[in-house]
Order: C-alpha cells, then sequence, then structure tokens
C-alpha cells in the first residue's frame, strides 16, 4: 500500500498542459509605469507559451475606489468572465487582491490567485484561502538609509518625503527607525502631503550636507496625490542629491538608492504563475516576502556632488556612465596605430634597398675594370682570336646538333611550342598543337595569319592576351604568362596556359616572341573541386565556417546600408550526442543530412544556411522588415523536427535549441554576433532545449558572472578562501550526536558570500569540482581522525560527492589514499550521492560504489523524494542510509498526506534496511511527528545551525544536544 502510493506522489506532476485562461487584474491604470513594468515582467514569463489566454483589467483605484464603483467592476467582470473557466488569477497590488478575495462570485473565488506588489502583507489579506500565493512588495528604506551615509557620511540633514497613507505612514515610521541609528546627524524633516510649490519653498534653505529621501507622493494643489510620474518631475528639478526606493524614478537628476523594480514583481508573480498552471501545487509554493532589490546610483549625480567612488556598496550597478577616451576612439587610434607601423616597415624595407643598391653599384665598378683590362688583353693577343676562329667552326657544328636535339624536344615534349616573327607576321607552333585544340596543321606549321589565337581564345581572354603582347611590343614587359579558355575543334571548352618571351635586337626592339602553350583544362578543374571543399561541407554540401566568414561582412553592410534587420539564428541539435553513442556515426551523419536537408527546404533565398562544425548549423537572414519575420523562420525550424527522421530501421525523434542575435540592433560585427547568438542557443538549452531566444545583454552578464566565479574559484583554495562548516545529526530520541554534515562556505573577497547553489554548478561545469571536492575530502577526514582521537567517540562525517567526481577514474584511488594518510577508519566516513546521480548511474558508476562499501565507507542516499526511485529498486543500491529531502519535512505537521507519505518512507526503509535521518527540521512538531513514526536521526536547524570546527567541537565534547 504505501508503495503504491509512493510512486502516485512522486510520478503526479504531469507538465503536459491544455489551454488556460489566466486574467491579470491590475490595481491601477494602464499609464501608471509601475503597472506597466509589473506587466512586463508577467510577460516576460508568459510569452513564449503559447497554450496560455491571457486577459486584462485595470481597475484604476487610484482615480475612483469609491463603493458603487467597486460594485459596478464586480458586476462588469462576472458578465465577461462568468462563462470562461479562468484557471489562474494574478492580482497587481493591494486593490487588486482585496477586490479578489472580498469577491463572493465563484468565477473569482475559486481560481488559484498569484499576487504581487502587495504592500504590508498579512495573513489575514487572502482571507484563510489556501489558494493564495504571491510576491511581497517591501522598499528597503533602511538599506537606501544606510547606502546615503555609506556614500555622504557627512551628511548633517535629512529632508524625507512622505504622505499619509497607510503604506506612507509604515515607511516613515520604518524612515525614522533607520535614521535614527546615526547619532552625527543634526535634523531630520519630514514633510508629509507637501505640494510641490511648498516644497520648493522650503529646499531652497538647504545647500551643503543635505540629502533629500523620498518614500512617498506629492500632493496636488486641488488635494488629490500627484502620480509618480509627476513626483518624479518635481524631484528631477531638485538640487540636492535625492535617493530613492523605486526603480522607476531612478532619472536623470536622480542619485539612485537601494531600489524595488515592478518589472521584478512581475516576473516572480510569472514564475509562481508558470509552475501553478504547469500542475505544481499552490500550496506547496511559499510566499515570497523578501522583495528583491539592488543598489543602483547615477553617475552624472554622482560626479556632480563629489561622491567618492571608493564608497559605493559593492554590487552596485551604475548607470549614465560615460565611455573613456579609448572606447569612443578605438577605431582611429588603431587605425593610426596601423599606419605608423606601415610606414615604419617602409622605411626599413627602403633602407635595406638602397643598402643592397650601393653594394651592386660597387660590383658593377669591379665588373667593368675587369672588362677593360680583359679588352685590352684581346689586343694583345692576336693569335688567340686564330684559335677562336677555329672554335667557332666547332661551335657552329655542335649548333647544328643542338637544333636537332631542339626538333626532337619540341615533338617528345608535352607542351606545344609557338613562335612569333614580330617583322614577318608569322606563327610557327608545333604539332602538339592538335592534341591540344583538335584543330590540324598542313605540312608547314607556319601561319601566316596574324589573328591565329583569335579563332579559338573565347573573347574576354582573348582580349587580355592581346594587351600582354602590346606591353611586350612596346618595352613595358619581357615575359607573357596568360591562362585562356579555348572552344576545341569539338566545341568543348578547355583551358590552356600561354607563356613566352621576347627576343631584342640590339636597339631593344621586339623581333620574336617564342614560348609554350600547356593544357591546363585537368588542373582548372582540380583547382575548382578544391575551391568547393574549401568553402562547402563535404558531408552536406551547405556552405561551411569558411564561407561564413568570408560572406557575412558583406551581407551585414547590405543591411545597415537598407536600414533593414537581419539576423544570425545559431541552430544546435538537442542531444546529438546520443544518436552517436547508441546507433553510431554513421546514424549521426545521415541524420545531419536529413536535418540540413528539411531546413533547406523551408528557407528562402533570402537566407543562407551554413554548417559551421558537427551539429551546429548557422542561417544569415540577410535582411527583412519585421522581427515577426524572423521569429517565424525560427519557427519554422522547429517545425521540421516534429515528424520522426526515418535512418535505416531507425525512427529518430529529436528537436533544436536556437539562439538569435539581431543587427545593427545587437552588433554588426560577424564574431559578436555569431557569440552572442551562440549564448542565446545556450540559454534556451538551459530552459529545456526545442525552443529559441532572441539575445539579451543580461545573458551576457550571466556569462561574465560565471566566468569571474570560475576564476575565482581556481584560486580559492590557495588563497583560504574556502571553509568548512559542520552540521549535527542527532539521534531523534536521545538528541546524542550520531555524526555531522561537511558543509562548503565560499567567502571571496570580490564576491563577498557566494552561494554554494551557485558556484557548485560552475565548479562542476568547469571540473573544478574534483580538486575541490578532494580538498573538502582530505580536510573533513583530517578533522573528524582529531576528534576521534581527542573523544575517543566514533562520530560519522558525512561528505557530498557529485556525480563529476565518480566518473573519475581516480576517485577510488584518492579515496584510498586520503584514508590511509589520514588513518581515519572508513566506517566513520560517509558519502552522500543525490537521488537523481544514483538512479541515473550507469554499470561503471555502480561498480565504483560497491567498491567504495567494501572499503568500510558508508553511502547516503541524499534528497530522497525530490527524483522518481522506487523503493524496491533502493534495494539494489549499495547504500545504508536514507536522507529525507527538506520538502518533505517542511509540512509533516499541517499536511496529512505529507505526514502519511514521511511514515510510510521511513517503515518502508527499515523493512529493506535502511537507516532514514530526516534534515531541515526546524520545529518541535516536526520532531515529533518523526519520533513518532520512528525515524532514527535528525539534522536541521532545531538542533543546531551549520557550525564552524571549533564550535562543532564543542558540540561534540557535550555529546549531546538537548531541546
Amino acid at each position: 500500500m504505501g508503495i503504491v502510493i509512493l510512486s502516485f506522489y512522486c510520478t503526479s506532476k504531469v507538465y503536459a498542459m491544455e489551454w488556460k485562461n489566466v486574467l491579470i487584474l491590475n490595481s491601477y491604470n494602464e499609464g501608471l509605469e509601475w503597472t506597466r513594468n509589473i506587466e512586463k515582467g508577467i510577460y516576460s514569463v508568459l510569452k513564449d507559451e503559447y497554450e496560455i489566454n491571457l486577459f486584462h483589467e485595470y481597475m484604476d483605484t487610484k482615480n475612483l475606489d469609491y463603493e458603487e464603483y467597486l460594485s459596478m467592476l464586480n458586476k462588469l467582470y462576472e458578465e465577461k468572465y462568468s462563462n470562461k473557466k479562468l484557471d489562474l488569477i494574478i492580482c497587481c497590488d493591494n486593490d487588486a487582491l482585496n477586490f479578489v478575495m472580498n469577491c463572493k462570485k465563484d468565477f473569482l473565488k475559486k481560481p488559484p490567485v498569484v499576487f504581487c506588489g502587495i504592500n504590508e502583507f498579512e495573513k489575514s489579506m487572502i482571507k484563510n484561502r489556501s489558494n493564495c500565493t504571491g510576491v511581497v512588495e517591501k522598499i528597503d528604506i533602511e538599506a537606501t538609509v544606510d547606502g546615503i551615509f555609506q556614500l555622504q557620511p557627512n551628511t548633517k540633514n535629512i529632508i524625507v518625503i512622505t504622505d499619509s497613507s497607510t503604506t506612507g505612514r509604515k515607511s516613515e515610521e520604518m524612515a525614522r527607525n533607520a535614521i535614527g541609528k546615526y547619532k552625527d546627524i543634526e535634523k531630520v524633516y519630514f514633510y508629509r502631503d507637501i505640494t510641490q510649490s511648498e516644497f520648493y519653498e522650503n529646499i531652497s534653505n538647504f545647500k551643503d550636507n543635505t540629502v533629500l529621501l523620498d518614500i512617498g507622493q506629492f500632493k496636488g494643489e486641488n488635494g488629490t496625490m500627484l502620480s509618480f510620474s509627476k513626483t518624479n518631475y518635481v524631484l528631477n528639478r531638485c538640487k540636492l542629491p535625492v535617493y530613492v526606493c523605486w526603480r522607476f524614478l531612478v532619472d536623470d537628476n536622480i542619485m539612485g538608492g537601494k531600489v524595488i523594480s515592478g518589472y521584478t514583481q512581475g516576473t516572480l508573480a510569472g514564475k509562481i504563475s508558470m509552475k501553478v498552471l504547469k500542475g505544481v501545487d499552490i500550496e506547496e509554493i511559499p510566499i515570497i516576502k523578501q522583495c528583491p532589490s539592488r543598489y543602483i546610483f547615477n553617475y552624472e549625480e554622482l560626479i556632480e556632488h563629489g561622491i567618492d567612488m571608493s564608497n559605493i556598496p559593492t554590487g552596485a550597478t551604475i548607470i549614465n556612465k560615460p565611455s573613456s577616451f579609448y572606447e569612443n576612439n578605438k577605431v582611429f587610434i588603431l587605425s593610426v596605430g596601423g599606419v605608423i607601423l606601415i610606414l615604419l616597415l617602409s622605411i626599413i624595407i627602403l633602407f635595406m634597398n638602397i643598402k643592397r643598391r650601393v653594394q651592386s653599384e660597387k660590383q658593377l665598378m669591379d665588373n667593368y675594370e675587369q672588362l677593360t683590362n680583359v679588352y685590352e688583353e684581346v689586343f694583345e693577343k692576336e693569335e688567340q682570336l686564330k684559335i677562336n676562329y677555329c672554335e667557332l667552326k666547332n661551335s657552329q657544328e655542335k649548333l647544328r646538333k643542338s637544333k636537332e636535339k631542339y626538333k626532337l624536344a619540341i615533338e617528345g615534349a608535352n607542351d606545344a611550342i609557338w613562335e612569333w616573327d614580330v617583322k614577318k607576321d608569322t606563327f610557327f607552333v608545333s604539332k602538339k598543337w592538335t592534341n591540344i585544340t583538335g584543330y590540324k596543321l598542313k605540312d608547314s606549321c607556319y601561319i601566316k595569319n596574324r589573328n591565329f589565337f583569335k579563332q579559338i581564345v573565347v573573347k574576354q581572354d582573348y582580349h587580355i592576351l592581346v594587351k600582354k603582347l602590346k606591353n611586350i611590343l612596346r618595352g613595358k614587359s619581357l615575359y607573357l604568362d596568360v591562362d585562356c579558355e579555348i572552344k576545341d575543334s569539338l566545341n568543348h571548352k578547355k583551358w590552356i596556359t600561354v607563356k613566352g618571351k621576347a627576343l631584342k635586337d640590339k636597339k631593344g626592339n621586339t623581333i620574336k616572341i617564342a614560348g609554350s602553350i600547356t593544357d591546363i583544362t585537368e588542373r582548372k578543374k582540380s583547382n575548382k573541386k578544391i575551391e568547393f571543399l574549401a568553402y562547402n561541407d563535404i558531408l552536406t554540401g551547405l556552405p561551411n565556417r569558411i564561407a561564413f566568414l568570408k560572406t557575412a561582412y558583406k551581407k551585414i553592410e547590405e543591411v545597415k546600408l537598407c536600414n533593414k534587420i537581419g539576423a544570425m539564428i545559431f541552430i544546435d541539435i538537442d542531444n546529438f550526442k546520443n544518436v552517436n553513442d547508441t546507433l553510431g556515426h554513421d546514424y549521426g551523419n545521415e541524420l545531419l543530412k536529413q536535418v540540413s536537408k528539411r531546413i533547406s527546404d523551408v528557407l528562402s533565398d533570402n537566407e543562407i544556411f551554413y554548417r559551421l562544425s558537427g551539429d551546429e548549423f548557422l542561417i544569415l537572414q540577410c535582411g527583412c522588415n519585421e522581427v515577426d519575420y524572423i521569429k517565424n523562420i525560427a519557427d519554422m525550424v522547429l517545425g521540421t523536427f516534429n515528424k520522426s527522421f526515418n535512418i535505416g530501421n531507425e525512427y529518430i525523434y529529436t528537436s533544436a535549441s536556437m539562439g538569435i542575435s539581431l543587427f545593427p540592433k545587437d552588433n554588426v560585427s560577424q564574431s559578436i554576433l555569431l557569440k552572442n547568438a551562440d549564448i542565446a542557443m545556450y540559454k534556451a538549452k538551459e530552459l529545456g532545449k526545442n525552443t529559441y531566444l532572441f539575445y539579451d545583454i543580461s545573458m551576457s552578464e550571466d556569462i561574465i558572472r560565471k566566468t569571474q566565479l570560475e576564476e575565482g574559484l581556481r584560486y580559492a583554495i590557495d588563497r583560504d578562501e574556502l571553509k568548512l562548516v559542520y552540521q549535527p545529526q542527532v539521534d531523534a530520541i536521545t538528541g546524542k550526536i550520531k555524526g555531522g554534515e561537511v558543509l562548503l562556505r565560499w567567502i571571496s573577497p570580490k564576491f563577498g558570500f557566494v552561494s554554494p547553489s551557485e558556484f557548485i554548478p560552475v565548479a562542476e561545469k568547469s571540473g573544478l569540482i574534483n580538486s575541490i571536492g578532494k580538498w573538502i575530502l582530505k580536510k573533513a577526514c583530517l578533522k573528524s581522525k582529531q576528534w576521534l582521537e581527542k573523544y575517543n567517540n566514533k562520530v560519522s562525517i558525512s561528505v557530498n560527492v557529485s556525480v563529476i567526481q565518480l566518473q573519475q577514474e581516480e576517485f577510488l584511488q584518492d579515496l584510498k589514499d586520503i584514508l590511509n594518510e589520514t588513518k581515519l577508519p572508513p566506517e566513520t566516513l560517509e558519502l552522500e550521492i543525490t537521488e537523481s546521480v544514483m538512479m541515473d548511474c550507469d554499470k561503471e558508476i555502480l561498480d565504483k560504489l560497491n567498491d567504495i562499501r567494501k572499503l568500510g565507507v558508508k553511502i547516503a542516499l541524499d534528497d530522497f523524494g525530490t527524483g522518481y526511485s522506487s523503493l524496491s529498486y533502493l534495494r539494489t543500491l549499495p547504500i545504508n542510509k536514507v536522507k529525507l529531502d527538506k520538502a518533505f519535512i517542511d509540512r509533516i505537521h499541517i499536511n496529512k498526506s505529507d505526514k502519511f507519505i514521511v511514515e510510510n518512507i521511513i517503515h518502508l526503509a527499515h523493512g529493506i534496511g535502511f537507516n532514514v535521518i530526516a534534515e531541515g527540521v526546524e520545529l518541535k512538531e516536526q520532531l515529533e511527528i518523526l519520533n513518532e513514526g520512528k525515524c532514527d536521526e535528525i539534522q536541521g536547524y532545531y538542533f543546531s545551525k551549520p557550525v564552524t570546527g571549533e564550535e562543532f567541537d564543542k558540540l561534540l565534547k557535550n555529546k549531546y544536544i538537548i531541546r
């Protein structure tokens, strides 16, 4: 019975969605910036969910809030929505929530409610309705006041603008308490419900060491409250440093503060709504009471009021900060530097050329002197001329023989030999000409026709050939080298290279030009094939990365000149590695070909489709008028994956994730655009794959943050930034300390306290978890050994182990080495493995866990209940203990279902032979229920929060924690 109920509980969260009707009920009118920002935040989460119908209503209670008006709204909404099944209501600000809570009509009473922007929240506001949760709005006045004195420690006077509304009075009380901490303040002026004219009159008397804090609204001359947009107008004309608590008030003449934003409220409400719409029980979603806020300051105001930049709070955002001289003139500086470098290189080359010329002139003078000496010797040796004459006769005989050899060489060569006698205007061409062109020659190889080449060379190449020949005749050149396309005797296209050299007479006139004609048709074909392979992917035939780098810049410039929108759409096939690993690379290659074919079929001539590498593709959209056109392309690409890919006897189902970077909006550099699209694609994968995202600068900020964290982690151990803390694990009945879980903390000088939930994933992805995990294991074992020797009490120390560590071949040997080095008994060490890792582990990891158990080290199954495991399957795993996740424990004292599930898990785990420990125990009622269910051990704040090694030592000394 217990197993059936547990299985139902674990598999009940199904995320398939039908069409959902969602009503967004705003307290104020659509023109209020706060309202617009909340809706933007909600829409940023829900906009890509095509199965949601959104309905918007604006109550406008800042202008109309009398009872008859609200009654009229009640009837209006009943008329509009009583026939529609509302699946969720999102209430924005207090009036909307009060309206829904006080409505007795089923169409507003039954649907679950998610609220945001709620001031002074109390449980009574939601009338004890269990189907209600959301986000509380609470401005951080204390942090803003702290920021004032951090930036301007010499402040003596503070002017506080507030109003007489309930929220305004509460804010005024918080401001009084926050300012009261600072004893050096001379005077605080609270202006409640002050008008614009009164405000300007009062502040004119204040000058140095005075700041203004706005936590309310001004009053109009007619007695009504001014809107926040008009309040912002009034503040902008103030010459004093102005601090605020809302993001939309931070404008040109506003200093800033610790601000909240309607967009953040809307985003959180949207995320909660998505959980509810996807089947998460709304009662399990806690109300977010700590409203996110951050410091934002205006750089121009900081400079205006002489603020020391070192006083700015850590992590603050600075707006309106001007770019540096280098950033503004980067292209000019690099261009000038390049010109200077070219000039320096030119000077060096010129200097070397002059030096070489001087050396040549010197050599020429030496040769001239030698020639003069030889000339004198010729006249002195007349007898020698006779000898030379005889030698000349012999040379003529040799020349005759050379001509015969030359004739044989011509006939044996593969090239045709040609000669143009310029004076006689006749051409000689060897018989190889017929082999090349198919045109037959007469008995004589001499052709009396100056248009010899014109008859066979195509027009454009013939003009080039004639121009080269004219240059030789005019003495501008000595050599000829031209590639020409010709038509042979069968009218087939062929290519030849015509080479030649001029022979000149004593006057320097060209008398002959001779050379060779070579058939280069096959070489041209090879070059064309090589060029195709250089710019195209062999597997798919698509243009490759080299082609992209060659053409992208030109296309981007064309889009800019036409004032259109272009895009780079980066495509990555989801889970492609699984296809290669399970079916083989032949299947993977065939899948890539089919994917490229399908996507190519849905693209127009205005898109260029590239395969960059592996399973990565890119679409370059070369200009459109609307972003919707690009969205349509992305939707069509996703649609090509709706049907399976039939490869061999296999039907493969897969999807794709895409990132889109627009130009010129995002950038005009092809490398930056490609990087941005790549970042957006990985963000799409993080959201669950099979979707696309447009690049947003916040994505780069997230990447930068993770990169900075990774860089900091690399040196965190050496810099002694990592600390270990210990949370006791005690006997559920006696309170005796049975062990402790080792937890890692990172206190960075640069980032401050970094949450493990943020830096552990970075460590796992970068591989740093291996060195960090080894350091934790060694430190924990050394500490445990010290406590064992000191108290002779075998307390078990639990260390969390990542799946990345388990995948390392050396993990088991490292564990043995640490146990041997520290001499810690293996039975006092416990490794905690999360349930999801245990369920997905392959045979290699399972064998490694069995080897760890053989060493005597214990293994605990952490976060049990968060996955989809069954207790019957756990029987086969090498574990000693089951650790109940905090999510089960939180509501066992108020939810009978949770209590029933926990009791049955404990009972069944004991039946299999496992000990059970419950984590996250914070209340006495929870402990009593766990004791009734016979839970073995307890871990949680009820007994102790995580403590340092020294504090844990004191707890071990007492042996018990009694509550």
